[in-house]
């Protein structure tokens, strides 16, 4: 009872803020890498790095287990389309926020599962485990031989069998050292306290809850088998020099694996969905959390019909003080203008995250959100790659390329876009920009294209509407900005007042004004 109260003190503690640290990207994002093939849309890397999700997610995750910060990332990277399954996430959402008792309840059994580092239970799980049912026999007749061997031995009162011993001994020790670093003991183990964690969640009665606890339920029974024997593998890891002797005498380890990889392998799939199952729980109870700590937030609208956005006082879930910005979009592109530093950039990042939010968790950071289901795609920072070769223009073109090929499947398209083309000659870029913005509102898109080159408002005609962040600079202030958006064209461009302010020498300025006037 002291170890329970001491847990649930602790996730007092850090509830709803979570706990500080830091995360492996690479044993996250495993379940998500594993499982994409088999989603009907998920965000590309391309769009999470732009909306820098990796900073995000670690912002507001406040799931404590393994199978819990996996899926979490998994959820968040592939929206969903269907307004049930998000109400009904929003529903469990709702329960454990105002449900002290009984989220401590299913915590304080995901809390003792926790997190394992270096965790690759799931690769193991969809990958299968190494089995050679030729080795059974073997192992089956050396970990005999040594009992049998004695117990004639004995009964006859002669050496002769038991001379074996000594051989078969060090027979034993090089078939467990070899296989020691086959077998997946600690994958196995924690597979174990996975399912054990599911079997007590399943017990929890709680209404809300009775989609999970049927189907772990109904899971556990199929599994029980592996739940038992894991138990027993586990403590075939001890520190007792006795019992390690005699597990090594006897292979009991090396045959228990062998029939467990047999097991694992028969119910992979099922195995997979109580993982996935317990890491739901964690996520959902997570989220929880984070809308706690959320002074405002709205639940979304969804509408059919084409493609439609209405977002009204939305924010960044980074910004210590955002400023909330509004925006409409009704079969129609926006043209964004402004300076570098002014917002537009964060203004992107706040309607994409906010549209996840949405299609993921029934969450906006907004004081209200309308729109259609769409896809979510972006190009606000592609990056040139030395490895491969690849230039800069290269990687923008390709990235370009995905959004228009994303937009012909004539599903709802939100596109995201900051600079097309900034690493080409101006002539090119803004020819070709103004030519591919209209392209891709022949269909069910919406675009947000940020821009510093005013000329390609003019190109793209009536199907595109100016918005525009402002600047000022003074010899009192400097640079200041209010990150507000507005209607129009930006009617300043004070790149180079900024050189001023910063100190570049007279001549640069000077110069620099006197080109644009021969322009």
């Amino acid at each position: 009872m002291f170890g329970k109260r001491n847990y649930i003190q602790y996730l007092r503690y850090i509830w709803p803020k979570g706990d500080e640290r830091t995360r492996d990207f690479k044993i996250i994002r495993q379940y998500h890498d594993l499982m994409k093939k088999d989603s009907q849309f998920y965000i590309d890397d391309q769009t999470w790095n732009d909306l820098d999700m990796d900073k995000v997610y670690s912002g507001i995750d406040r799931t404590i287990s393994s199978p819990g910060e996996e899926m979490f990332y998994h959820m968040l990277r592939e929206p969903i389309d269907d307004v049930n399954v998000l109400k009904d996430r929003d529903k469990l959402i709702e329960f454990f926020r105002n449900n002290n008792e009984a989220r401590e309840k299913i915590q304080l059994q995901l809390f003792k599962l926790g997190r394992k580092k270096n965790n690759y239970t799931i690769k193991m799980l969809k990958e299968g485990l190494t089995e050679d049912k030729s080795k059974m026999w073997l192992y089956n007749l050396l970990g005999l031989f040594i009992p049998i061997a004695i117990a004639i031995g004995a009964f006859f009162k002669g050496l002769p069998f038991l001379g074996w011993l000594l051989p078969i001994y060090f027979i034993n020790t090089y078939i467990h050292s070899k296989e020691r670093n086959r077998m997946n003991v600690d994958g196995i183990m924690y597979l174990g306290s996975v399912i054990k964690t599911a079997k007590n969640l399943s017990k929890n009665q709680y209404e809300e809850f009775e989609f999970y606890t049927t189907r772990l339920g109904r899971l556990y029974k199929k599994i029980e088998y592996i739940a038992k024997n894991s138990i027993s593998f586990g403590r075939m890891e001890g520190n007792d020099a006795i019992l390690d002797f005699a597990y090594v005498f006897f292979l009991m380890q090396e045959r228990v694996y062998l029939k467990m990889a047999d097991k694992i392998n028969q119910n992979r799939d099922e195995l997979i969905e109580l993982y996935k199952l317990v890491g739901e729980v964690d996520s959902l109870i997570g989220f929880a959390a984070y809308r706690q700590c959320l002074g405002s937030f709205s639940k979304p609208t969804f509408v059919q019909g084409e493609a439609y956005l209405n977002i009204n006082k939305g924010i960044h879930p980074l910004v210590e003080k955002p400023i909330d910005n509004s925006i409409t979009l009704s079969n129609n592109g926006i043209i964004l203008t402004g300076t570098n530093m002014s917002g537009k950039s964060t203004f992107l990042r706040m309607v994409g995250i906010n549209v996840l939010f949405a299609q993921t968790f029934y969450t906006c950071l907004s004081e209200r959100y309308e729109g259609t289901y769409m896809k979510l795609m972006s190009s606000i920072s592609p990056s040139d790659d030395v490895t491969s070769g690849k230039s800069f223009y290269l990687g923008e073109a390709e990235a370009m390329l995905r959004l228009i090929n994303s937009a012909k499947d004539g599903k709802p398209v939100l596109c995201l876009i900051d600079e097309i083309f900034r690493g080409t000659n101006p002539v090119e870029r803004i020819a070709a920009s103004g030519e591919i913005l209209k392209y891709i509102m022949n269909y069910n898109t919406l675009v947000i294209a940020a821009t510093h080159d005013h000329e390609i408002a003019k190109l793209v005609g009536q199907k595109y509407k100016c918005y525009y962040f402002s600047e000022e600079i003074n010899d009192d202030e400097g640079l200041t900005f209010d990150y507000k958006i507005k209607q129009g064209v930006s009617p300043t461009r004070n790149a180079i007042k900024l050189l001023k302010f910063l100190g570049y020498p007279k001549e640069i300025i000077e110069g620099s004004l006197n080109n644009i006037k021969d322009n």
